[in-house]
């Protein structure tokens, strides 16, 4: 379906349904074919059904349809304050900021959904507080209360600004709204904001002036640590393993090697590849190789395929873990330190490696030439 062709919703109630029979979801609450069809059916004359359908869409990554469904639904004469119009300025808004139809041009997608997410961002939610509930059906989580809409709307917000991405670059009004979403700390506000607050305040490559490559920000790492503790209350993984990280290093805290290894193991046995990879280089350095090798390992193992297209794709913060998790297994390998692992995949960890960050990997040999 491109924008060009008019939305048949019956058409595209079974599409989804095809979609659905051939890729089942045992999850409990995923929708029955015959569900899916209804919605859409219902969509013809039932906005609430329509923004449902639009959400399928989105789960589905159907974005270009999901877009003119929300499209149609703005251009309704709504009430003042619907609960309907915030929910779909804000799904448009990430679609589009995203450009994740990518039929247009990515700049002008960027700076409408930009805008879009603006309108949510300055919303008083208060005036939503008496709204009744909107109905959701089987398989949908139905549309989200205004607080919550509000305050990933000023997330979202801040992150552009400190981005430049659909707005100027201006890190000062970027934290500002970081600030709003944040809620000082507490459940009510954005987990993603206190981490975004964490890094910001830890980052020693930020310019002061962002013509003035010379004069950079000084690192406020004491606040950074009380906005990664936020968060990782907040259940922000990411902050959980910084927190190690400035625990470890003393940092903004006082250093707390113990407290610093229980905050990388919780978010290390969540997934989190720095957490991993900074535990699997702990045991190392304790000469427990094979301890080492098995942390390190669940984050090569899967990258041992990856392409240099990916690679590109990744923030620097993320190549940098990567290349220092694939140096570090293939030099325990190649020195017959913990599990073994054939030839060919160690040299590929190599591989990975400098392609993930070469000056990682020139400081690596640097240190590691001294053992």
């Amino acid at each position: 379906l491109t924008m060009a062709e008019p939305l048949d919703l019956q058409r595209l109630g079974e599409k989804l349904s095809t979609w659905l029979s051939d890729n089942p979801d045992p999850a409990p609450e995923s929708p029955a074919e015959e569900q899916l069809l209804e919605q859409c059916l219902k969509a013809k004359q039932d906005p609430v059904a329509k923004f449902i359908v639009a959400s399928i869409c989105i789960n589905r990554r159907l974005y270009i349809q999901a877009r003119v469904l929300l499209e149609q639904l703005l251009r309704l004469e709504a009430q003042d304050r619907l609960l309907l119009e915030l929910n779909c300025q804000f799904q448009l808004g990430v679609i589009q900021f995203d450009n994740l139809c990518d039929d247009q041009d990515e700049g002008a997608a960027e700076k409408e959904g930009f805008l879009l997410m603006m309108k949510v961002a300055e919303t008083d939610s208060r005036v939503y507080h008496n709204t009744t509930n909107t109905p959701f059906v089987k398989g949908n989580q139905g549309m989200m209360d205004a607080d919550t809409l509000v305050v990933n709307a000023q997330y979202n917000v801040g992150r552009a600004y400190l981005l430049g991405q659909g707005a100027v670059k201006n890190d000062d009004i970027g934290v500002t709204w970081l600030l709003k979403a944040a809620r000082d700390g507490t459940a009510a506000g954005s987990f993603q904001a206190m981490n975004e607050l964490g890094h910001f305040y830890g980052d020693n490559t930020r310019r002061l002036k962002e013509d003035d490559p010379l004069h950079l920000r000084k690192p406020d790492y004491k606040e950074a640590y009380s906005w990664h503790v936020f968060a990782a209350k907040n259940n922000s993984v990411d902050s959980m393993a910084t927190l190690g990280l400035l625990l470890r290093d003393g940092k903004g805290c006082k250093k707390d090697t113990v407290a610093a290894l229980k905050w990388l193991r919780a978010a290390a046995d969540l997934g989190h590849d720095t957490a991993e990879t900074e535990l699997g280089i702990h045991y190392f350095n304790m000469r427990l190789h094979n301890k080492a090798v098995q942390w390190l390992r669940r984050v090569v193992d899967p990258l041992l395929d990856v392409t240099n297209a990916d690679i590109d794709d990744m923030p620097t913060r993320m190549r940098k873990t990567r290349a220092r998790a694939c140096w570090y297994t293939a030099y325990c390998l190649r020195q017959g330190l913990g599990e073994s692992l054939r030839p060919d995949q160690a040299t590929r960890a190599v591989e990975l490696a400098v392609l993930f960050d070469k000056a990682e990997v020139a400081t690596l040999q640097k240190l590691l030439a001294t053992w």
